[in-house]
């Protein structure tokens, strides 16, 4: 007879519902744990450490896009990688830009942007203080980033923020007609970001990126997409749609998360009105009201490409009437608002002209300029929490003719040319000043002040930058929304030997610092020392820890024959780096002048760094230097000094006859 189990104890089934209950919490940590070990999906810190020329300093994570694109067949934007100091010093001032590829300076780097161009100003109207502007800036983002990035950035001690948001709420990483939606639930995209830095989340996301690909992989972007189509999901938002006025909402509470966030931090934010143009962009994409039937549609359309042509061909009384026809038949089509605008625009009725322009932006149902009652949403924020602001919409407008913004400022629908740029950083720099930030009003010296032309020519922008952009916005013009041609190709015609260069800068042959080099020896090698100058120059102003800028800057003003200006920056070379060709070239200019024991001494000091210093002189450059201070020392009478230098060039160059006629001389 079998005898019964013995009855489990309460402790014991206790414990057994907390290890079963307990163990996927276990299992789960465990995997997070293997994934961290792993360091799968990488490091997704918006600050990382970089090491120049034997010094760490904080940049800008390389990979920080990655926090809000998941897709696997774009490529992502890259933040511009400006350095900071990991200690902040007494007396250093940080300002902090966000936002979008505006802030960014698209298509633009370095110089051209409103962050440096905001830096010049600040260094030259706040000279008692180190000043640090760092560009977080990223193509493709939305207030979300901002908001996000915004609560990680306090520990690095910024002393202002400055906000230029909202041309991408709509098709944005995360808006509600983007290809990295999350959908509309606002609460939903928030949650997904706090989960960034789970790997298990990334793995998750990461799968189920894959599996939608395998379904979808037709409709993967093709080569040369850019990320402009590539992240336009939804192309069609109608005006006051739901999905118009979600994006509206968001971008609302977005904004009013931002200002309680630097509150929190007690950090002074700025914000900016936005600005586009209206003038010279068509809309991308018109639509009719939802009342308007097919036939009266059908109508409106043919007046519609009537009256372009008619503006095509400058018949401005048939664009009048074709324009007017339309607008009779559907007030709120942007193609007719904007033909509308163009005629009154030509009869000189610009204030009509431009509330017509305005329409026409505001109708545009592919929203990649944001409407006017966005920048309304941010005045009265701004307004309602004493916010300061830098009315950048207001500033471009006081500077076009008519107060209507076109390609005066201008490079396509939104991105600024150089001088837009600079108007932009000219508005950000005013509305530091008037409040006060990031140091009081009395600690501006505006005596300082220079002209917009001395600015512009300090700014170390030149012909790189230029056809930088000129390529890259013909690459972006020549794709969809601005073109509805999918064949047309995009052929870049270099000018000159700078475009010759830009073009293996675009292909990724050469960096950015190495077209400015490659074209700034073109210039000394062509005698044309002033724009060689500038070139080097462009570099030392974004390299300013490296010495090499400073001192082609300093060989160019040599072949000037300015001989005191090379000093100075060999001198300032000198302080980045106690390089042994440094003190080879003012060893030649001390000999050059007769200071022959400065010469001497120079040269002694190049060829014992030569021993110590990270960089190494070739043979042939050690013996330049031996024969100098041979040179220098027979000069002064010191032969048997002279004597060893000068037997020490023959053993590095045997053919220098110079020195062995020398030589014989002095035996």
């Amino acid at each position: 007879m079998k005898t019964a189990p013995d009855p489990i104890s309460p402790g014991r089934k206790r414990l057994f519902w907390l290890i079963l209950l307990l163990s996927p919490a276990v299992l789960l940590a465990a995997a997070e744990l293997l994934l961290r070990l792993a360091d799968y999906g990488g490091n997704l810190d918006i600050i990382t450490i970089k090491r120049m020329v034997g010094k760490e300093y904080y940049t800008v994570n390389h990979d920080i896009a990655r926090r809000y694109f998941s897709q696997k067949n774009i490529a992502l934007p890259e933040p511009h990688d400006d350095l900071f100091s990991i200690v902040k010093q007494p007396g250093t001032k940080r300002i902090f830009m966000l936002g979008e590829s505006t802030m960014a300076g698209f298509p633009y780097d370095y110089n051209a942007t409103a962050p440096f161009l905001l830096r010049d100003r600040l260094e030259r109207l706040l000279p008692q203080y180190h000043i640090e502007v760092v560009n977080f800036a990223l193509s493709a983002v939305n207030s979300y980033s901002v908001l996000d990035m915004i609560a990680d950035l306090a520990p690095y001690q910024p002393d202002a923020y400055v906000v230029y948001v909202g041309h991408n709420e709509f098709y944005g990483a995360l808006g509600v007609g983007s290809t990295e939606s999350l959908g509309s639930s606002r609460a939903l995209i928030r949650f997904a970001l706090s989960l960034r830095n789970i790997r298990l989340y990334r793995l998750l996301r990461d799968t189920e990126q894959r599996i939608v690909g395998w379904f979808h992989s037709g409709s993967a972007p093709g080569a040369g997409t850019t990320l402009m189509e590539a992240m336009a999901g939804s192309k069609a938002i109608p005006y006051q749609s739901d999905d118009y006025r979600r994006a509206r909402d968001a971008f609302e509470a977005n904004l009013r998360d931002i200002i309680g966030a630097a509150r929190a931090q007690n950090v002074p934010i700025v914000f900016s009105t936005l600005t586009s143009n209206i003038r010279d962009q068509k809309p991308f994409q018109p639509v009719y009201a939802f009342s308007t039937g097919q036939p009266a549609q059908r109508t409106s359309d043919s007046l519609i490409v009537r009256g372009y042509l008619d503006l095509q061909l400058g018949r401005w009384p048939d664009l009048s009437l074709a324009a007017d026809g339309a607008l009779a038949i559907d007030s709120t089509n942007a193609a007719s608002c904007f033909l509308k605008a163009k005629s009154l625009d030509h009869a000189g009725d610009v204030r009509r002209a431009k509330l017509l322009y305005e329409r026409a932006r505001d109708f545009d149902a592919l929203r990649f300029r944001a409407s006017g009652e966005f920048n309304s949403l941010i005045r009265h924020l701004c307004a309602e929490d004493a916010v300061p602001l830098a009315d950048a919409d207001s500033a471009f407008d006081a500077a076009s003719p008519d107060g209507i913004v076109g390609s005066n400022l201008m490079l396509e629908h939104l991105h600024p040319t150089f001088d837009g740029y600079f108007l932009l950083a000219k508005t950000f720099c005013a509305a530091l000043a008037a409040n006060g930030i990031p140091a009081p009003g009395s600690s501006w010296h505006r005596e300082r002040e220079w002209t917009d032309r001395q600015y512009r020519d300090s700014s170390g922008v030149t012909g790189i930058e230029t056809e930088t952009a000129r390529y890259m916005i013909g690459r972006l013009t020549s794709r969809w929304p601005f073109t509805s041609d999918t064949h047309s190709t995009f052929t870049f015609t270099p000018s000159g030997i700078t475009g010759t260069i830009v073009l293996r800068f675009m292909h990724k042959q050469i960096t950015w610092s190495q077209a400015h080099y490659e074209l700034g020896d073109w210039y000394r090698d062509h005698g044309q020392f002033d724009s060689a100058i500038r070139e080097y120059y462009s570099i030392a102003k974004v390299q300013p820890y490296l010495y090499i800028p400073a001192m082609y800057i300093g060989d160019a003003y040599r072949g000037m024959k300015n001989d005191s200006a090379a000093v100075l920056w060999y001198r300032h070379a000198l302080e980045l780096d106690d390089s042994p060709f440094l003190h080879v070239r003012l060893g030649i200019l001390a000999y050059d002048h007769d200071s022959l024991a400065s010469a001497s001494r120079e040269f002694e000091t190049a060829l014992a760094r030569e021993t110590v210093s990270r960089e190494t002189m070739s043979r042939k450059e050690n013996a330049i230097a031996y024969y100098f201070l041979g040179v220098a020392y027979a000069k002064q009478g010191m032969l048997s000094r002279a004597k060893t230098n000068l037997q020490m060039t023959l053993e590095l160059d045997p053919a220098n006859t110079d020195a062995r006629n020398l030589l014989a001389q002095i035996h």
